[in-house]
Parts: structure tokens; sequence; C-alpha cells
């Protein structure tokens, strides 16, 4: 059992990835009065947070016009369970497109995940 979680551990070294991805409320796009912006569907979203991509950068070719990969260098952005379109992917930002089929009312769950390894749900109201 020791081997395989030594395993694991150098694994996510040799890929890159440091730890957990982990982003807040608070590196997400707000507006100038402090609160969230609702977010809609098609909306570029650019997120602020720790280990959120591979280390130094995803130096996987994304189409400057789409269309956007749904992961990019092993990450995914979830929202609402589905996946969104990725503009960029680096170790502390991730810009995205919110998925079509978004939650009109611009509350849903992001998560990031890189890999196997998922960041806490953040819930956007």
């Amino acid at each position: 059992m020791r081997g395989l979680v030594a395993f694991a551990l150098l694994a996510g070294v040799a890929l890159g990835q440091a730890g957990v991805p982990r982003f807040t409320r608070e590196g997400l796009p707000h507006r100038e009065d402090g609160k969230l912006l609702l977010f809609a569907p098609g909306m570029i979203v650019t997120m602020y947070g720790e280990n959120l991509g591979l280390e130094p950068w995803c130096a996987q070719p994304i189409p400057e016009h789409g269309p956007y990969p749904l992961e990019a260098c092993g990450v995914r952005v979830l929202v609402d369970g589905r996946a969104a379109g990725l503009l960029y992917v680096g170790p502390k930002q991730i810009n995205f497109k919110m998925p079509a089929e978004a939650p009109e009312d611009g509350s849903a769950p992001i998560q990031v995940c890189v890999h196997d390894t998922c960041s806490e749900r953040v819930v956007v109201r």
C-alpha cells in the first residue's frame, strides 16, 4: 500500500501538479461594488487560485477563437457538473467560457479538476 501512495505522489510531482486545486469566491470576477458578477451562459470568466494547472503552464495549443477544448493538459472546469470551454490554463489562473447549458440565474457550483484531483465545489449565487 505504501508503494502505491508513494507512486501516486511521485506521479503528481512528475506531471507538475503541486497539490489539490483551490480557489474561493474571492478568486472569481466581482462587480465594482464588491459583489460577485452574475454568470451567464457563454460568458468568459477568469478565475484565480492555487494549483489550478500544471507548472509552469499548459503548453497544449488552444484555439484563440474556439472551439475551446473541454480539457487541456488534464485540467477541466465543471459548472453545475458540465464541462466549460477552456481558453487558458495556468497554475494560478484559468480563463473559461461558461457552458451554454449553465443555469441562466447565475447560480451554480464551480469545480476545477486536474487529472483525478478536484477542488471543492464553490457555489456562485
